[in-house]
């Protein structure tokens, strides 16, 4: 596999429930994927493939409760 290419970054927001950060998002624009990845081991955790979609997030939000992130994904040709 080619190496990723890390376009964005998205961090959780502090909360009220005292979690701590345990994973970071990122987004490759060249495989048009999600990758999870663990902060404290430095490593990827889980790819999701958007390639089917022909789509990159472009941001993403997260609810704590349940611990789901949403992201809004646009065409690759217009994300950036």
């Amino acid at each position: 596999m080619l190496a990723a290419q890390v376009r964005q970054v998205f961090l959780a927001g502090s909360n009220d429930f005292g979690q701590t950060l345990k994973y970071v998002y990122a987004t490759d624009g060249v495989h048009e994927q999600l990758m999870k990845l663990d902060v404290k081991a430095l490593k990827l955790v889980k790819r999701i493939s958007l390639t089917q979609y022909h789509c990159v997030p472009l941001s993403a939000v997260f609810i704590h409760i349940g611990a789901a992130i949403i992201t809004h994904a646009v065409s690759l040709s217009t994300a950036y």
